[in-house]
Parts: structure tokens; C-alpha cells; sequence
């Protein structure tokens, strides 16, 4: 957990840096306020993916293979959530457009995020030498 912890310390400072920039400089279409929402909470799963192969597997090489996966997934997802048709509609837009399918992309997030937390600690809770 404390991995976690610090993790998000200087995650929430880029986002809120981020989502600052968009909606307070100029030039910049709001309409991104959703897709870098999005980004952002697939790095948090990307994280939470890696810490629970850590706590779970101990093992280096799995570790390593989850950077790997874990990072090159954000690639792919970010092309994949930049092609859905109503998220992609609005991010050139000069108003923050939330859609069903960015909502519903957010919701799978929390919940993947919530899964591996959860899945790790009863794992963890499992072993001999938990607490």
C-alpha cells in the first residue's frame, strides 16, 4: 500500500497540472478534460496492475514482464479510447463532453483498480506470513 501511497502523491499533482493547463490555457480544446481523465486512470491501473504482480508473485521476472505489459498497454488503450467514435467527437470541442462510453470506460477502470487491490489482499491474506 505504501507503494501505492507514493505513487499517487505525485500522480494527483500531474493530473490536476494537467486538467489545470487544458481548462485554463488558452488554445487548448476542453474537450480533452475526459480523454486525459481517462489516461490518467489507465496509468493508476497500470500501477495497481504491477504492485499486485509484485505482491503476489515476488518473483523479478514477472515483475519486469508486468512493466512491459502494463506499459505497453497504455499505448493501446490510449489509441483504442481516442477511436471511439463519441469520445473522439468531442475532443476537439471547446466544451468538456462526457459521453456514455467515457463514463462507462472510467467505471471499468475503478472497478479493475478495485479488483486487483482487492484480489491482491486476499491473496496476500492467504499466505503464512501475512500480519
Amino acid at each position: 500500500m505504501a507503494n501505492l501511497i507514493l505513487f499517487l502523491i505525485p500522480w494527483l499533482a500531474i493530473v490536476v497540472g494537467s486538467l489545470a493547463l487544458i481548462l485554463v490555457g488558452s488554445g487548448m480544446p476542453h474537450g480533452f478534460v475526459p480523454y486525459v481523465a481517462i489516461m490518467a486512470m489507465e496509468m493508476l491501473v497500470s500501477t495497481c496492475f504491477i504492485i499486485a504482480v509484485a505482491l503476489i508473485s515476488e518473483s523479478l521476472g514477472l515483475v519486469t514482464g508486468a512493466i512491459l505489459v502494463g506499459n505497453l498497454a497504455i499505448i493501446g488503450f490510449g489509441y483504442y479510447v481516442g477511436h471511439i467514435k463519441s469520445i473522439a467527437a468531442g475532443l476537439l470541442g471547446n466544451k468538456i463532453h462526457w459521453t456514455t462510453a467515457a463514463s462507462t470506460v472510467l467505471l471499468a477502470e475503478f472497478l479493475t483498480i478495485a479488483f486487483l487491490l482487492g484480489f491482491t489482499f486476499f491473496v496476500q491474506s492467504r499466505k503464512r506470513g501475512f500480519l
